[in-house]
């Protein structure tokens, strides 16, 4: 039986257009319900207030908003909509030291 995520509402926070757009194929593909795009962790934040997404898809460097700011926000805030919802961190970045942080 295949999974219904009919209902389902992510969000992707990511600077890059054709990522943004990788996403959106892949996630509409799965049949993701409604997914939400912004392209820094100000306005991912914002729209993660307003829209309690699911799931939290966040690349790592962004300006002026990196990604790690705003998962620390999303997880610190104490007017965080969720504070445990699970966050994806999108990284090309490897280093031990990186993904400690």
């Amino acid at each position: 039986m295949p999974l219904n995520l009919k209902s389902l509402r992510i969000l992707v926070v990511d600077d890059n257009k054709p990522i943004r757009e990788i996403m959106s194929a892949v996630l509409g593909e799965l049949g993701v319900g409604k997914i939400y795009f912004a392209t820094d962790g100000e306005r991912g934040f914002e729209i993660f207030q307003r829209d309690a997404p699911d799931i939290v898809f966040v690349d790592w460097e962004m300006e002026p908003v990196n990604g790690l700011t705003l998962t620390k926000r999303i997880r610190n805030d104490p007017l965080s909509v969720n504070r445990r919802v699970p966050i994806i961190m999108l990284s090309g970045y490897s280093a031990s030291s990186r993904v400690a942080e």
